[in-house]
């Protein structure tokens, strides 16, 4: 995984915006207005991070795309009336990331390569799968300690 600067966004309305890449229209509309971080994962996919701006009621979304700009994923991640703030965003492998969002709240997401059917974690009330619940999965998503602990 390497952070890159490839991509940009094109606020549509409240809440999405157009994907562009090198600065031309993908002709994809996307959750979020704020394009946080962006990583390219080996040749196969594209993990995008966005933001909704809104600081006392703050979305993250995770977005993975292939390389022709199809989604395969998203997450979203907030709670109502909180604020948030993305941060610290690490890279710890080929395929890992952690970062910090929620108040005192660490996240370690992972991309499984060849996508796989797993439960989504049932503590993480926060975060919310939009894809069907029977296709494959490429985002594992976990919460770590708290910052701090």
């Amino acid at each position: 995984m390497e952070e890159i600067a490839e991509f940009s966004l094109e606020n549509k309305s409240d809440t999405d915006s157009e994907l562009q890449y090198k600065k031309l229209p993908c002709g994809l509309l996307i959750p979020g207005l704020l394009l946080e971080k962006q990583y390219q994962l080996s040749d196969q996919y594209y993990l995008l991070i966005t933001s909704d701006d809104c600081p006392y009621e703050e979305g993250l979304h995770l977005i993975l795309l292939d390389q022709q700009f199809n989604i395969l994923e998203i997450l979203d991640i907030g709670l109502p009336y909180t604020a948030a703030a993305f941060d610290n965003a690490s890279i710890t492998s080929s395929n890992d990331l952690e970062f910090d969002f929620l108040p005192e709240t660490r996240y370690q997401v992972s991309i499984e390569p060849n996508g796989q059917r797993f439960r989504f974690a049932k503590d993480l009330t926060e975060v919310t799968h939009r894809n069907n619940v029977f296709e494959k999965r490429f985002i594992r998503i976990q919460r770590l300690s708290p910052k701090g602990s």
